[in-house]
C-alpha cells in the first residue's frame, strides 16, 4: 500500500499541465463554442471534479469521454495491493489500456515481462471509468470474492489517476444526495475510506477527475454547500 500510495503521487493527475490546444484537439469531432473549451480547461486542470449540465442530447457524455482522452501521460497502475494480509486487485483490462513497446506481440509478451525493472506494475493510460444508473452505493465498496480470496477494487480505486464519468446523475439506483455525502471527503480530500472483512479501515489516494454529466436541474439534486465543492 506505502509503494501504490507514493507512485500515486509522483504521477499526480494535476501534474499533467493540458493546454487549450490539447482541450481543441480531443474536442474537434464535436461543435462547441471557443466558451466552452475556455471553462473546461480550468476545471480539467484542477484534477478535482466539475460538473456538465444541460438539456438532453446536447453531447454532455460526449464532451465526458473526450475529457478522458486529453491526458497524454503514462501513469504505472499495480496487478495488487496488499492491505493487512490482504490482497485488493487494481489492474483490470476493461479499465486500464496496457502502453506495450513498440513491436510487442502476444507471442513475446511474457519474456519482455521478465526484462521490466518490477513486472508487479503495468504501465497504462491514464484510466476513463464510465458509471450510469447502475450505479449504487455497495459498488463503491471492495467486492469480497470468497472462492478466490481477494478483493476487487471499487470502480473509483481503478480510475485513480484518469478520469471518473458519473452519466445520467441523478438517475442512479442511489439518492444524489446520499452518493455526494459518500463523497464529500474524497471530493475534498482526494482520500477515499475503505474497510476489509477483518474491519479494518484504512484510506487509499482518491486522485482523479471526477465528472458529473446530467441534464436534471443541479439545484434538485445538491444543496449549495455541496455544489460549492
Amino acid at each position: 500500500m506505502k509503494q501504490y500510495q507514493a507512485q500515486v503521487q509522483k504521477q499526480k493527475l494535476s501534474n499533467e499541465k493540458v493546454s487549450i490546444d490539447d482541450i481543441s484537439s480531443c474536442l474537434s469531432h464535436l461543435i462547441l463554442p471557443s466558451s466552452v473549451i475556455r471553462k473546461l480547461g480550468p476545471a480539467i486542470n484542477s484534477g478535482r471534479s466539475l460538473l456538465i449540465y444541460g438539456p438532453p442530447g446536447n453531447g454532455k457524455t460526449s464532451i465526458s469521454e473526450a475529457i478522458g482522452k486529453v491526458f497524454r501521460q503514462p501513469i504505472f497502475i499495480p496487478h495488487c495491493i496488499e492491505v493487512d494480509g490482504q490482497v485488493i486487485r487494481i489492474f483490470d483490462h476493461t479499465v486500464h489500456s496496457e502502453i506495450r513497446t513498440s513491436g510487442e506481440t502476444d507471442q513475446n509478451y511474457k519474456s519482455l515481462l521478465k526484462k521490466r525493472p518490477d513486472p508487479r506494475w503495468v504501465q497504462c493510460r491514464r484510466p476513463v471509468v464510465i458509471t450510469g444508473g447502475e450505479l449504487t452505493l455497495e459498488m463503491l465498496d471492495l467486492e469480497y470474492d470468497a472462492t478466490a480470496k481477494f478483493y476487487e477494487a471499487p470502480p473509483q480505486m481503478k480510475a485513480v489517476g484518469g478520469v471518473f464519468i458519473i452519466d445520467d446523475f441523478g438517475r442512479q439506483l442511489v439518492q444524489p444526495r446520499d452518493l455526494l455525502n459518500r463523497w464529500i471527503i474524497p471530493l475534498e480530500k482526494q482520500v477515499d475510506y475503505l474497510t476489509i472483512h477483518t474491519g479494518k479501515k484504512f484510506d487509499v489516494p482518491f486522485d482523479e477527475l471526477v465528472i458529473f454529466s446530467t441534464n436534471l436541474s443541479p439545484q434538485s439534486l445538491m444543496d449549495p454547500g455541496i455544489m460549492r465543492r
